[in-house]
């Protein structure tokens, strides 16, 4: 059975969580990445931009329609990575690009989903304390992705959610246990009348 793997990308390196899942996927896991636009890259906001632009120039003189396509919103930008470090062109690494799945924010279907991290990704054991990181989703707000605003508005009302399941979660908890000790509580009396007799109620 393929494993399915969901990563939670908030404060991962960019370049080297794309290296992970490319990895990962080549070996035949299924990988969905979500808050895509919470990934980090090295240096300061300005200088991402200006290198972002640089490469929103590249294109092919002859016919710009068959140059390079440029992804301008987190996501892309993480595929694009990820399929940099595979061997798309040959069946192999198309397969494993077809595995991979990136968002921004998280889908409603993976409200319940547990996530895990790439220890090995984290922006705290790859850079010191003092290194400056730039939030990808920043850098692509400001060249033309437009829906960085939403996606937070989102992640606030998951957030929310999320903690009001928690609360209604542990409030259960509460209760359950209340009601054992008072049914245990109830039925003492029927208990020990039957343990007379040689039978024993869990």
């Amino acid at each position: 059975m393929t494993r399915k793997i969901i990563i939670d990308a908030k404060d991962h390196i960019m370049g080297k969580l794309a290296s992970v899942v490319a990895k990962q996927a080549l070996e035949g896991a299924r990988i969905v990445v979500v808050r895509t636009e919470e990934l980090r890259k090295a240096g300061p906001l300005m200088r991402n931009i200006k290198n972002f632009k640089i490469y929103l120039r590249k294109r092919f003189i002859a016919n710009p329609k068959k140059g390079h396509k440029h992804r301008r919103n987190p996501a892309g930008m993480f595929m694009k990575a990820v399929r940099g470090m595979l061997p798309y062109k040959v069946k192999r690494g198309s397969d494993a690009l077809g595995r991979i799945e990136a968002y921004e924010g998280v889908p409603p279907r993976f409200h319940q989903t547990r996530f895990v991290v790439s220890p090995r990704a984290l922006r705290v054991v790859n850079l010191a304390s003092d290194t400056k990181t730039t939030r990808v989703g920043d850098i692509a707000a400001a060249v033309g992705w437009h829906n960085n605003l939403l996606i937070k508005k989102f992640e606030r009302q998951r957030m929310k959610s999320k903690r009001q399941h928690a609360r209604r979660a542990q409030r259960y908890k509460v209760l359950h246990k209340q009601a054992i000790q008072t049914s245990s509580a109830a039925t003492k009396p029927l208990r020990d009348e039957l343990a007379k007799y040689g039978y024993v109620m869990n």
